[in-house]
């Protein structure tokens, strides 16, 4: 957590299906992330800790302030509470971003990223 918090961290606080009313949510820019790995590709293929996968445009990242989230309301993310890390988009910031596409994208628990 250490490594990934060190990139500097951003808060959004916002409305999700999976969470009541407006939670706090901190963690890294994706985009600081992967320009931090040096990587290069179109498309980030996410996977889950329950195997669940998704993949994600890299383009999200330069348009919406989307984070790897490692804290919801000031506590650490765990496997119990959709963590340790959780791909959080600022659904209340962006109306457009409300919708099942865009939900499936939040993945949590996440596990591993390839980017392709």
């Amino acid at each position: 957590m250490q490594q990934i918090e060190g990139l500097g961290l951003h808060e959004i606080i916002t409305e999700t299906p999976w969470t009541p009313g407006r939670t706090s949510f901190t963690g890294v820019l994706m985009r600081d992330l992967l320009a931090d790995a040096g990587a290069q590709g179109d498309v980030i293929s996410a996977v889950a800790l329950n195997d669940y996968s998704v993949d994600i445009p890299i383009s999200d990242f330069d348009r919406y302030n989307v984070i790897m989230a490692t804290k919801m309301n000031g506590e650490y993310l765990t496997i119990r509470n959709r963590g340790p890390l959780w791909v959080i988009y600022p659904y209340s910031d962006v109306r457009s971003l409300r919708n099942e596409l865009f939900y499936t994208r939040s993945i949590w628990q996440l596990r591993s990223i390839e980017i392709r």
